[in-house]
């Protein structure tokens, strides 16, 4: 148990919560770099956050927010709801259109607030390109009677999954 406090658990955890040394790159460079990080996962781009104010510009790009993963903020979907811890976070990649955040935001609509209306127009941005918004789209329209928009949605899926054919 003592190893665990000494260099094991603990000290790997420390790289989360300190910040960290950002090096002279160009900011084209550390762009490049934090795409790659934030396709990764959001959580990984916390300690670019906290590194200093150009990191933190950076970090906050459109392209950045919009292409990063959400799927670690979603885990717990408190989180993301209002009040939660990674909600601002969360809105900011939602108004830059990224796409799971977009479906997350659409289910919470759907779900929590019983706003079925909300959670189609939200969804629509998403409509055919991507695979779980277009039958969620398709879903919820049959839930509020439009059979003609998911018999839509439903038939853009399988023209873009050719193995359903």
């Amino acid at each position: 148990m003592e190893g665990l406090f000494k260099g094991g658990i603990i000290a790997s955890l420390r790289f989360h919560f300190e910040k960290i040394e950002i090096p002279n790159l160009p900011d084209d460079i550390l762009t490049q770099i934090l795409e790659i990080i934030g396709a990764d996962g959001s959580w990984r781009l916390g300690p670019f956050l906290r590194a200093g104010k150009r990191s933190y510009d950076l970090v906050h790009q459109p392209q950045i927010l919009c292409n990063c993963s959400v799927f670690s903020m979603c885990r717990d979907p408190n989180d993301i709801f209002i009040g939660g811890r990674c909600r601002g976070f969360f809105e900011k990649c939602l108004n830059v259109g990224n796409i799971d955040a977009v479906y997350f935001e659409s289910l919470c609509l759907a779900s929590r607030h019983r706003d079925l209306e909300a959670a189609v127009a939200l969804l629509e941005k998403n409509v055919p390109n991507d695979d779980e918004s277009t039958l969620a789209y398709g879903v919820l329209n049959m839930c509020l009677g439009d059979l003609v928009k998911a018999s839509e949605a439903f038939q853009q899926f399988i023209q873009h999954h050719d193995q359903f054919h």
